[in-house]
């Protein structure tokens, strides 16, 4: 539980009811790396809640952390896809399709050690250790059709 300090707690107290909250919960949430969050559920009318309400509540507050944690999850890793080369998805392309090295390097015009380089810088940055798993990761990140 975090306090404030009593001057605080005055003032935000003296805001909320300026527009009409009288009562609510506030939960929070401590996530990885020292984040906080904290979400707050007010009503106009002042009495006790229940405490299956405030279960409810706490629950529906880390569900919504949830959501929210898997929502910048996808976007670290869309901005992983879009940081890949036009080069980089073409091999991992040809990949999908089960072409090797060499001749992805003929149709592309390019050498097979070439090929390697970008296939490399690709699994880097999609976090993978080998060939195929990139080319799951790209299939499952919409980058490569079957």
């Amino acid at each position: 539980m975090m306090l404030l300090p009593l001057k605080m707690n005055d003032v935000i107290f003296d805001e909320a009811a300026m527009f009409g909250l009288r009562a609510g919960v506030t939960v929070p949430s401590h996530g990885p790396n020292g984040k906080l969050a904290m979400m707050s559920f007010a009503q106009s009318s002042s009495y006790d809640m229940p405490r299956k309400i405030v279960k409810y509540l706490e629950l529906s507050a880390f569900n919504f952390r949830l959501v929210i944690e898997k929502y910048e999850a996808s976007r670290r890793v869309d901005q992983e896809v879009h940081c890949l080369s036009a080069r980089e998805k073409e091999c991992i392309i040809w990949i999908s399709r089960g072409r090797s090295s060499f001749v992805i390097g003929t149709i592309l015009g390019i050498s097979e050690n070439t090929v390697n380089f970008h296939i490399k810088k690709a699994m880097n940055k999609l976090n993978c250790t080998s060939r195929t798993a990139a080319v799951v990761k790209a299939l499952k990140l919409g980058i490569v059709d079957i």
